[in-house]
């Protein structure tokens, strides 16, 4: 979640709030995640997202009514700052996964990870594939959680799905491989032979 206290900092740094009795900062940044979060194309279009669910803007942190040309003043006369300073807050850390390709790990990219401790890379196992892992995952997903499930909306098989990660990231295992190289090359042999056969 945003760091609230991190945020206060920036409008006080910035005087964001002086003057203002409703619709401060912290409801204009929720409207503009918002929007960014649902692809919102234009002001009129995230007014009219938020104005569909009234009851519901109280418990997201929005605790004014939100106007098209609320939203617009707030845009063009609030100070920038505020938010590029709370936007270097949430993105202090950043974590890329990625595959042991050797360019991940060039002496350009040793040095310039060097140079920038906020960013950090974690590799896949040597040889596995994205694909493999996300196929293994999937497959654990549909065994586990999916395959006897009842449900009657696409919103119950998200939160359906959704529940299963979130208990699964409780207490997370990785993948291990157990497989032997020699079985499955193996394998392999047999496959090539059985459609060698077939041909």
């Amino acid at each position: 979640h945003a760091p609230h206290h991190h945020f206060r900092r920036c409008v006080e740094r910035y005087r964001g709030n002086l003057g203002v009795r409703r619709f401060r900062c912290w409801d204009q940044f929720l409207c503009m995640v918002f929007a960014q979060l649902t692809y919102r194309e234009s002001l009129r279009d995230i007014e009219a997202c938020l104005g569909a669910v009234p009851d519901r803007l109280y418990h997201m942190g929005i605790r004014s009514k939100v106007s098209r040309s609320t939203l617009a003043d707030a845009n063009e006369n609030r100070d920038w700052r505020i938010y590029a300073d709370f936007a270097q807050v949430l993105i202090l850390e950043v974590h890329f996964i990625l595959d042991n390709s050797s360019v991940h790990k060039h002496d350009a990219v040793n040095e310039w990870l060097a140079a920038n401790k906020r960013v950090h890379f974690h590799f896949v196992p040597t040889s596995a594939s994205w694909l493999n892992l996300i196929e293994r995952f999937f497959g654990e997903l549909t065994q586990r959680q999916l395959k006897r499930l009842a449900v009657h909306s696409v919103e119950q098989l998200i939160a359906a799905i959704m529940a299963y990660i979130e208990n699964r990231n409780r207490s997370p295992k990785p993948f291990v491989w157990t497989a032997s190289v020699q079985h499955i090359l193996d394998k392999v042999g047999k496959a090539k032979e059985t459609l060698g056969a077939l041909h």
